[in-house]
């Protein structure tokens, strides 16, 4: 496959795993409103988006590179996206507090790590066939999670309904 294909491809992938996360939080906050701590729903938002980025990003890349999906690695690809994410939110949540600073810092930082955390579980996935891949994936993760973050931070101030809903 082409690297501008798989970059396209793997964006529609993060954006419909971001979508579904999204969803997902906003209906569980909305079935259980006060249920949950912010500390356990950043917890939980990381986990689901590790987990449906995950999953997505697998599915799409073997659609598109083998023409077929293994559902036993997508199920895989999701375990350890939830596992990956969960670690990621613990980590940023750490990170967050000891460095303080502007939300919008803590916000794209807690992207940052989380995205990056995910692209490592990912990139896992080929350490036996290319270790480069491992690299590649995190620094994936990182650019996408940060573009991620700055994208949710900037929204926050204009559409503060919408970032409510995902944080």
């Amino acid at each position: 496959m082409q690297f501008g294909r798989l970059i396209y491809y793997m964006s529609v992938a993060g954006c419909a795993a971001g979508l579904a996360c999204w969803a997902i939080m906003r209906l569980l906050v909305q079935a259980a409103p006060g249920a949950f701590s912010p500390f356990v729903l950043d917890l939980l938002a990381a986990s689901i988006l590790g987990g449906a980025l995950s999953g997505t990003a697998v599915g799409f890349g073997d659609k598109w590179s083998t023409g077929s999906i293994v559902p036993r690695w997508v199920l895989t690809a999701t375990a350890v996206g939830i596992l990956s994410g969960l670690a990621g939110g613990m980590l940023a949540l750490l990170l967050k507090r000891s460095v303080g600073g502007s939300m919008f810092v803590n916000r794209v930082l807690t992207w940052s790590v989380v995205g990056a955390l995910i692209g490592l579980g990912l990139g896992l996935r080929s350490v036996a066939v290319n270790r480069a891949r491992v690299l590649h994936a995190v620094l994936g993760g990182l650019v996408g999670g940060t573009l991620g973050g700055v994208s949710f931070a900037g929204l926050a101030g204009r559409l503060p309904d919408f970032s409510d809903s995902l944080a």
